[in-house]
């Protein structure tokens, strides 16, 4: 009969010291049955106290729950049927990622909506001006004559200064 991890909820082979999953040593990890769910482990339980928490209704289809003479944790709704309790609903099914926004790209045509579905195409979030377009470079057109101006001003001043 394997031993189940009381941290992670998996089987500990009998030659292993440790939890492969989560490091737990094996010694401290005694027989019975282990509720995972909302983020904690409960257990070891009996069998008693298991059925009580199904009957209590703290059991919910997304659920595991690792048997002590099971290698992998069994969903909540295989658990209840193991145990003889009335059936209780699958977990639902892993989300479907959303599709993909279309974002409109200045100066091209919009897309046409199809007939029905005014969702297919929903508004996207303004584009962000980018930085680069606000940094403004200094105007050289008149370096020359600005430096040839403060030359002239220079020399001026120096002949006005040696002429005294």
């Amino acid at each position: 009969m394997p031993i189940v991890c009381s941290r992670c909820g998996r089987a500990v082979a009998p030659d292993h010291a440790a939890c492969l999953a989560c490091g737990q040593p094996r010694d401290t990890l005694p027989d019975g049955w282990y509720l995972n769910g909302r983020g904690r482990s409960f257990g070891p339980l009996t069998e008693e106290e298991l059925r009580g928490y199904f009957a209590a209704g703290m059991v919910r289809p997304v659920d595991t729950v690792a048997a002590p003479d099971a290698s992998v944790p069994l969903t909540a709704a295989a658990a209840a049927r193991r145990l003889g309790l009335p059936p209780m609903p699958e977990p639902p099914p892993a989300p479907v990622p959303a599709v993909p926004r279309v974002a409109a790209v200045a100066g091209a045509p919009l897309p046409r909506l199809p007939d029905g579905d005014a969702d297919a195409f929903a508004p996207t979030a303004p584009r962000l001006p980018d930085p680069a377009d606000f940094i403004v470079e200094p105007d050289r057109s008149l370096g020359a004559g600005a430096v040839a101006a403060w030359l002239a001003v220079l020399l001026v001043v120096q002949f006005a200064i040696a002429s005294r």
